[in-house]
C-alpha cells in the first residue's frame, strides 16, 4: 500500500454521468495507492503498467450512499483506469 500509483481514469455516475477524467483533461494522476477508493485498491494491484480495465464498484468500496460533499457521488460508479506507472 506504499506503492505509488500514476493513472488515466474516467469515472461515471451508474446512470452514465461522467464526473471526473484525467484523459480529457490530458494530466494523469498520481497517488499512494493506500489513498485510493477500497474499490480501486483491490483493482489496482491485478494490473500491470500499460493495462485498462472497466471497473463497477459498489457504493460501499466507492464514496459510499451519503458522501460528505454534494461534489463527490453517492452510490455505484464505473471507471475505465489505465494504469501507467507503479512507483
Amino acid at each position: 500500500m506504499d506503492s505509488k500509483v500514476t493513472v488515466h481514469f474516467s469515472g461515471w455516475t451508474a446512470s452514465g454521468k461522467l464526473f471526473q477524467t484525467t484523459v480529457m483533461d490530458g494530466q494523469p494522476a498520481t497517488m499512494p495507492l493506500g489513498t485510493a477508493l477500497p474499490g480501486w485498491r483491490e483493482a489496482l494491484p491485478l494490473l500491470t503498467p500499460g493495462d485498462k480495465v472497466r471497473v463497477w464498484i459498489p457504493a460501499a468500496l466507492a464514496y459510499g450512499t451519503k458522501p460528505p460533499s454534494k461534489r463527490i457521488p453517492a452510490g455505484n460508479l464505473v471507471y475505465e483506469i489505465e494504469l501507467l506507472k507503479v512507483d
